[in-house]
């Protein structure tokens, strides 16, 4: 197999990974479980760090399991891993769904200080990720339902803003695949 310093041991592990979250994505857990756990034993078997990312994966991958306790586990595994290699897009993710979770368990404050967490990544990277979009609208209905007018007027505007992110992002996105498939055919 291969060795830490064989330069295919990265392309491994980064088409593990790959693997790992294309199947969580598409919801065959089972398959990326069995992805992210050959990841972290290989990652963890050559003292590789990168056996957070996959850790990181499989509280994604948890989650959608509907295992809160084992996602939430994971996730917080992962955090200070994500934060020192300064992984703004998982580090997001992985906030966002530690509030998805507290939100199914009706933690109210917990799920309010990791979506907020989310945004600060957004307000610091002014990069979006659209797979957390849901955290402002869920920060949106606490503070209506609190009646903190002021924190849900901001959380509107903050969501204006995303939409309007993502809309061009994913606009000129399609506008390209349009032009790009319109030569192809010529």
């Amino acid at each position: 197999m291969y060795k830490r310093q064989d330069k295919n041991f990265d392309d491994y592990l980064q088409t593990i990974y790959g693997l790992t979250v294309a199947y969580t994505n598409l919801k065959i857990n089972d398959t990326a479980s069995k992805y992210a756990n050959l990841g972290y034993k290989f990652s963890k078997s050559h003292n590789d760090s990168t056996f957070y990312l996959f850790t990181y994966a499989e509280g994604n991958n948890q989650f959608w399991k509907g295992n809160y306790e084992a996602s939430r586990d994971s996730l917080y595994r992962s955090l200070q891993y994500l934060e020192k290699i300064g992984d703004q897009h998982n580090l997001a993710i992985a906030y966002y769904y530690l509030g998805q979770i507290y939100k199914v368990q009706n933690s109210s404050s917990n799920m309010i200080k990791y979506f907020e967490k989310v945004d600060s990544i957004f307000e610091a990277t002014k990069y979006i990720y659209p797979e957390t979009r849901p955290a402002y609208e869920a920060l949106i209905k606490h503070y209506e339902k609190n009646k903190d007018l002021e924190k849900q007027l901001l959380y509107i505007k903050k969501l204006l803003k995303v939409d309007s992110i993502l809309h061009n992002r994913y606009r000129n996105i399609s506008e390209n695949i349009s032009v790009s498939y319109t030569h192809l055919r010529a």
